[in-house]
């Protein structure tokens, strides 16, 4: 059977959302944010690890959160940045796996079918979850427009971002301190194709207090479901 570890970034400084605290941490509905990505990965029988990345001031809590989910083999302390975060997290991996995925704690929407076809198109090497851009994109420089790029040909990455084990870490080893703000970059750069699978559903981050609103009534309605 396919071993997948999945990477959790949840260090992030959460400044949209006034900064007081971890937005991972929030509550939403009946759980925090952080914990409808546990589940969501805990269930899926491809899992077999689970590392969550995050700030030094939030190991306990995280930690404790972790305890009821028994497939998180440990959460770590992650960096300043996005990259330094899934390095750390990569080189704490000591468990078998075919496939590493990386998935944003401040996504907490995934639900099964994106999940899982998402780990299908991975089987070519890398894919990523995205979704299309529904307005007319700007290009500018100084405030004034330079360019209008066809939208028809760009999407707004998502995650999780599913690697073969040994295409992610080679990617890696080949950064020089770059920084990137999704690992699709630093497997691209490094030469490597990724397929893009389209979300069915909404997947959308956590940014601000009213997309904390907004999710709680999409998973209110997947109940009614």
């Amino acid at each position: 059977m396919t071993k997948i570890t999945v990477i959790i970034a949840a260090a992030g400084k959460s400044k949209r959302m006034s900064g007081k605290c971890n937005k991972v941490l929030l509550t939403l509905r009946d759980k925090t944010v952080i914990e409808y990505s546990l589940a969501v990965f805990s269930k899926t029988a491809l899992v077999n690890n689970i590392i969550i990345a995050t700030a030094s001031d939030d190991i306990a809590k995280i930690t404790a959160i972790a305890s009821a989910y028994p497939k998180v083999s440990k959460v770590i302390v992650g960096g300043t940045t996005r990259s330094q975060s899934v390095m750390a997290a990569l080189a704490a991996i000591d468990k078998d796996c075919d496939y590493i995925a990386v998935h944003d704690a401040a996504r907490p929407l995934l639900s099964d079918n994106d999940l899982l076809a998402v780990i299908a198109a991975a089987k070519s090497g890398a894919a990523i979850l995205a979704t299309p851009l529904v307005d007319t994109i700007k290009e500018i420089s100084a405030d004034t427009i330079i360019n209008t790029p066809d939208r028809n040909s760009l999407v707004a990455a998502q995650t999780p971002q599913i690697f073969a084990k040994e295409i992610l870490i080679a990617a890696y080893r080949q950064i020089n301190n770059q920084q990137y703000t999704d690992d699709a970059a630093v497997v691209e750069t490094a030469g490597f194709p990724v397929k893009v699978i389209i979300a069915k559903d909404a997947n959308f981050k956590i940014t601000t207090s009213l997309d904390l609103a907004l999710a709680e009534l999409i998973l209110k309605s997947r109940e009614v479901k």
